[in-house]
């Protein structure tokens, strides 16, 4: 598939299709055992079972906390369910 050292095979590519498709628990095991997350990057133990203990909802809270904590009221519609997307400001190019 790919070119160069450690490039990508077709097997590799199947087999990251079929571990995203795993569930939370499951691809912790996986992801432990490995050592590395999906990007390849080590990982740290206490994050990823934090990430898949939490529930998105409140992840998602944590996020606008920290980047802008007067969104939080919009933030708490998506807890019923409701479609909240936020996005940064673009800077205008001339």
């Amino acid at each position: 598939m790919g070119e160069g050292y450690k490039a990508d095979t077709r097997l590799d590519i199947i087999q990251r299709f079929f571990a995203s498709k795993l569930a939370p628990t499951t691809t912790l095991v996986t992801t432990i055992l490995r050592g590395k997350d999906y990007k390849g990057d080590d990982i740290q133990l206490s994050k990823e079972l934090i990430q898949r203990v939490t529930p998105m909802v409140l992840q998602d809270l944590y996020d606008i906390l920290k980047d802008n904590p007067s969104l939080i009221p919009a933030g708490l519609a998506a807890v019923f369910g409701v479609g909240v997307q936020t996005y940064e400001k673009r800077s205008k190019k001339l």
